[in-house]
């Protein structure tokens, strides 16, 4: 649960200091957080099950699939850094978008009711079309 906070919370930030124009900050912010949640998860780990209200629930496997899952997205935000070196507009669309995403796959990873499974997708998705949709020369 901590590391589906701490996504949401980066995706603020990075959302934020898009608004105040300071580019140089959106790609070491966005890792910064996606460190932190892996962290999170590491030690939630030592924690053999988690359950939230029957809602959410953080076992082994959700655990683990949530990990891989920052992990990669970890490498595609660092992968991307020299991609988007020479672009003019500012990205805090684009990270945010993705990092709401990655909340959106951690909540599906962790459901424990239906409700949760739906809204782990329409959070995981709705970022999707609009990046989708969105034009990025």
């Amino acid at each position: 649960m901590k590391a589906i906070i701490i996504l949401f919370a980066t995706a603020m930030v990075v959302l934020f200091t898009g608004i105040s124009g300071k580019r140089t900050w959106l790609l070491p912010l966005s890792v910064l957080g996606l460190l932190a949640a892996f962290a999170s998860l590491v030690v939630d780990a030592q924690i053999p099950v988690i359950s939230y209200g029957g809602m959410v629930r953080f076992d082994g496997f959700g655990l683990a699939y949530s990990g891989l899952t920052v992990v990669a997205a970890t490498l595609i935000f660092v992968l991307s850094g020299y991609f988007y070196r020479g672009l003019k507009d500012t990205l805090a669309d684009h990270y945010g978008l993705l990092l709401f995403s990655m909340t959106g796959a951690l909540c599906m990873f962790s459901f424990e009711h239906m409700v949760m499974l739906f809204l782990g997708i329409e959070i995981l998705s709705i970022p999707l079309y609009v990046m989708a949709g969105s034009r990025m020369d």
